[in-house]
């Protein structure tokens, strides 16, 4: 009974070491952001139309000048 027990033990260790690594090769993958080598637009790039019909995630970065961008198009503050 006690080596039936250390089997099962081992059994589910295994796949459970399995599984972890497998998830964390996924993700790691399915992000693919550990270097943020991508490239990111300003608000105002994005409204003049520089992505076009593309659909992007994480790549609108805020920067100081779109403040001033958005007053002088749109009047607001």
């Amino acid at each position: 009974m006690k080596d039936n027990r250390k089997s099962i033990i081992l059994i589910v260790f295994v796949i459970t070491v399995f599984l972890i690594t497998i998830f964390n090769t996924l993700t790691s993958i399915a992000n693919d952001n550990d270097d943020r080598n991508w490239p990111l637009y300003s608000l105002q790039e994005v409204n003049e139309g520089v992505l076009g019909n593309d659909i992007v995630f994480n790549s609108i970065n805020i920067v100081d000048s779109d403040y001033v961008w958005h007053k002088n198009t749109y009047g607001e503050e």
